[in-house]
């Protein structure tokens, strides 16, 4: 992780949450969580776990809405996270 850079990012998908929901039900290999915390590719639909307690305007103003997911990349090979994450975004 040279220059910087973690490895978890943020990312919104179009459609909304019923988008979110089927991109979820689509993944192969990146398992859905409610937190990181394993060597394993994992993601996390904020609205529904770790920012639901938040006030929706201040979610807001953070950017947290229906179409925003969090990814941690993990040790698998990433030509198989991105294969993974394609297909995925390719169904919603």
């Amino acid at each position: 992780m040279r220059g910087g850079f973690g490895g978890i990012i943020s990312f919104k998908v179009k459609g909304g949450q019923s988008s979110v929901e089927k991109l979820l039900r689509s993944l192969k290999l990146i398992k859905p969580t409610p937190s990181f915390g394993g060597p394993e590719s994992l993601i996390t639909y904020p609205i529904v776990s770790a920012s639901s307690a938040i006030p929706e305007e201040h979610r807001e103003a953070l950017g947290i809405d229906d179409s925003l997911l969090r990814l941690s990349v993990g040790l698998e090979d990433v030509e198989d996270i991105i294969n993974d994450l394609d297909n995925a975004l390719q169904n919603t």
